[in-house]
């Protein structure tokens, strides 16, 4: 199943077997497809979550809930919804996990168990002049999924 470009409504376009359709993100059956960019998507009670990172610790963006593009195989772009102006992002314990609100609290624990959490509150996260409010977020939303990963390294070598 491929999944076209899409304004994030209430019906989205799939394509199954050739044939495209549009249907509720309740519709699709499965809980898992990749979107046009090649991202994980999960479906979760007929909401759809992109995947940016998985491992022990997932992070998910809500799919019309803010936007992200994929810059790198680690690296993405950070885009709010036009009338909120901000994004939503989640996070499970592992990929089947219950989806939760994302909590800072969480992932710093993580951070101060492994002694890491000095190192990622002094590292600076690059600021340009041209730099759009957007630009230095997705700075700071890529930096803390590298530590997210990090912590995924040791969580799954436990």
């Amino acid at each position: 199943m491929d999944w076209n470009i899409w304004n994030s409504g209430s019906k989205i376009e799939v394509v199954r077997n050739g044939k495209t359709e549009k249907v509720t993100p309740g519709e699709l059956g499965d809980p898992w497809f990749s979107d046009q960019n090649g991202l994980l998507v999960r479906v979760v009670k007929k909401n759809l979550y992109r995947v940016l990172v998985d491992g022990p610790m997932c992070a998910y963006v809500e799919v019309g809930n803010g936007e992200v593009y994929k810059d790198t195989d680690s690296t993405f772009q950070f885009y709010p919804t036009p009338d909120t102006h901000k994004f939503f992002a989640y996070y499970s314990m592992t990929l089947n996990g219950d989806l939760k609100s994302w909590s800072d609290k969480v992932f710093e624990n993580y951070l101060k168990d492994f002694g890491w959490l000095q190192e990622y509150k002094s590292e600076s996260v690059e600021r340009n002049v041209s730099d759009s409010v957007w630009d230095v977020e997705s700075r700071k939303v890529n930096k803390k999924l590298r530590y997210l990963r990090r912590v995924n390294t040791k969580l799954a070598g436990k």
